[in-house]
């Protein structure tokens, strides 16, 4: 099953996407994916919706990233011009640290 993230009247829905005629839409609202904890926590596992969903092309959606991220892992000093840039030494080994969402 394909599935994207999506902005609808100012709240965040998860839709099921099928291909219509070689474009891809979307064709129903879904649940949040098991990886999506934050949502499912903050929205429950409900799966009715107090409205009607009307299929819509992909294109037209205001895609979001596909889960709500717990925690991002980021790399740090990892250009050589950036390094540079900033007159600091290229690290032996990457620079890890993480930020929280």
């Amino acid at each position: 099953m394909k599935y994207c993230r999506f902005l609808l009247d100012d709240q965040i829905h998860y839709g099921a996407v099928e291909d219509r005629e070689g474009e891809p839409w979307i064709v129903d609202l879904t649940r949040a994916p098991e990886e999506d904890l934050a949502f499912r926590l903050e929205h429950g596992r409900a799966t009715s919706w107090s409205f009607t969903f009307e299929p819509m092309p992909l294109s037209a959606a205001e895609l979001l990233a596909p889960v709500t991220p717990s925690k991002i892992v980021c790399v740090g000093r990892n250009y050589r011009d950036h390094v540079k840039e900033l007159g600091n030494e290229l690290p032996l080994e990457p620079l890890l640290f993480h930020r929280r969402c």
